[in-house]
């Protein structure tokens, strides 16, 4: 086992006792692998993306869960040396974890000048898995190159289509 992410629950009480409970867990597990916890807005999340930067815990940035982009960035400027792993999608109108933005490369950047050394996971919704294998050839010349990224516009082409979700061998899809 190597790196795994936790899904910080919404809590409605005790707070304080599952942060407790929680970072206790992460300490017990030192040395057996890489325990983060992933980033979700909302009050009523066991832990907060400032929490984890507050407390110094380990985070999956998960970018599409933020909704303001300056609290990405200020994220990765100040705590990138936490971060583990990145899941990376784009935001829509009422929808996330589509495929990756001009913003995504942005944080790609920004996490390539800190020299951070992390996973990154396309995390997209299934009818855009499509698109899995192209971006991640385009991440993989930005991030050698720096060059520009030629990224194409989102498409729901396979909404719906669940004969379409996933990857098929040949690489049709």
């Amino acid at each position: 086992m190597r790196d795994v992410t936790i899904h910080p629950n919404s809590v409605q009480n005790q707070k304080m006792q599952n942060q407790e409970q929680v970072r206790r867990m992460i300490r017990s597990m030192d040395g057996d692998g890489i325990f983060s916890i992933e980033t979700f807005g909302g009050k009523h999340r066991g832990f907060s993306p400032q929490n984890l930067v507050e407390q110094g815990l380990p985070m999956t940035l998960d970018v599409a869960h933020l909704h303001d982009r300056s609290v990405v960035r200020q994220i990765v400027d100040r705590h990138h040396f936490n971060i583990p792993t990145v899941h990376l999608s784009a935001i829509g109108k009422g929808e996330h974890h589509l495929p990756i933005d001009d913003f995504c490369i942005e944080v790609v950047d920004q996490l390539v000048r800190k020299k951070w050394s992390g996973n990154l996971i396309l995390e997209y919704l299934p009818w855009h898995h499509y698109r899995v294998r192209d971006d991640i050839n385009a991440l993989e010349h930005y991030i050698r190159s720096g060059g520009p990224v030629q990224l194409m516009p989102a498409d729901d082409k396979f909404r719906g289509r669940r004969d379409q979700y996933g990857y098929s061998r040949d690489g049709t899809n």
